[in-house]
């Protein structure tokens, strides 16, 4: 299976776990979906430079450092 496809399926699984919490009437962002959302992005982040896409890598990348800052946030509070 291509890791392209793995990241985009974990990143699913991460919003799917988000909306399952949201259902249930919590609102805060769940850790695990962030967990999720991180390895997904930085999966696609590895495909696209390993493919030469360096410009959406770069786009991914920040979309990467702004959830770890967010998940570094979070545990921070706790």
């Amino acid at each position: 299976m291509d890791i392209f496809l793995i990241g985009l399926g974990l990143i699913i699984i991460g919003w799917l776990v988000q909306l399952y919490h949201l259902f249930k009437g919590t609102k805060e962002i769940q850790p695990l979906f962030l967990g999720l959302y991180i390895i997904g992005v930085g999966l696609l982040i590895y495909s696209d430079a390993a493919s030469g896409i360096t410009t959406a890598a770069i786009f991914e990348a920040g979309t990467l450092l702004g959830a770890v800052l967010v998940l570094a946030k979070l545990l921070m509070s706790k």
